[in-house]
């Protein structure tokens, strides 16, 4: 509205475009590749409450180069599988993707990983 009136007082119609900026004037923006992306993950494993589970995971991550900020595991009744959360440090989603793949593959886990990036939370 303030456009408007500021053009019929000038005598001008659309001194400022709808969009706000020029189109000639933008330039093309470069979209990295989604493997080359750099984010904070959070994982949730469904896994078996059982000894070395921990220790399989974190290797896994650990060869990718893929740094621990947090993990958090919530015991249950015997039997039944346990959420493993882990928080990672800044990664590269080629490395997180990689290593998903073998995790998931781990006969101690028992529903694919649960993936979130953390973006803005460092």
């Amino acid at each position: 509205i303030i456009d408007l009136a500021r053009n019929r007082v000038a005598g001008v119609a659309g001194r400022v475009p709808v969009t706000s900026f020029k189109w000639e004037s933008r330039e093309p923006i470069a979209i990295r590749p989604m493997d080359d992306i750099e984010s904070r993950y959070y994982l949730r494993c469904m896994v078996k409450d059982q000894p070395g589970v921990l220790s399989s995971i974190s290797g896994i991550l650990g060869q990718r180069g893929i740094s621990i900020s947090s993990v958090l595991q919530k015991g249950r009744k015997e039997g039944q599988t346990v959420p493993l959360v882990i928080l990672t440090h800044r990664s590269v989603e080629r490395a997180v993707q990689s290593a998903l793949q073998e995790i998931n593959a781990l006969p101690m886990v028992s529903e694919p990983t649960t993936l979130l990036r953390m973006e803005g939370v460092e």
